[in-house]
């Protein structure tokens, strides 16, 4: 969770929808069911990466990527397995998902 200026009650570090839409799910890559929604999740800061999500593949993806916790995450929190669990599991190659976050090939 993240805190807004002045306020003092949390705002989530990303925006949480659901629609039904056809395509493939960021984490385990099967299609969607065509009358099931899925969620669909952003970031509520740049860079805004979509990410389309089976329920229950958003639980895990939340549980393994920290998305909770906003810009007050530290290092320790990103292991290179676990990014690159979670580049390969949004379907990207190391251009495009260094591209997406904002830092270097190298620094990835």
């Amino acid at each position: 969770m993240i805190f807004a200026r002045g306020v003092k009650t949390p705002m989530p570090a990303y925006h949480l929808h659901y629609e039904t839409s056809e395509g493939r799910c960021a984490w385990c890559w099967s299609p969607f069911p065509r009358a099931e929604p899925h969620a669909v999740v952003t970031a509520a800061r740049p860079p805004h990466l979509r990410l389309d999500l089976h329920a229950p593949c958003w639980d895990v993806y939340r549980a393994v990527s920290g998305v909770d916790l906003g810009p007050v995450g530290s290092s320790r929190d990103w292991t290179p397995p676990k990014i690159e669990a979670l580049r390969v599991a949004a379907g990207l190659t190391v251009r495009a998902f260094t591209k997406q976050v904002g830092i270097s090939e190298p620094a990835l």
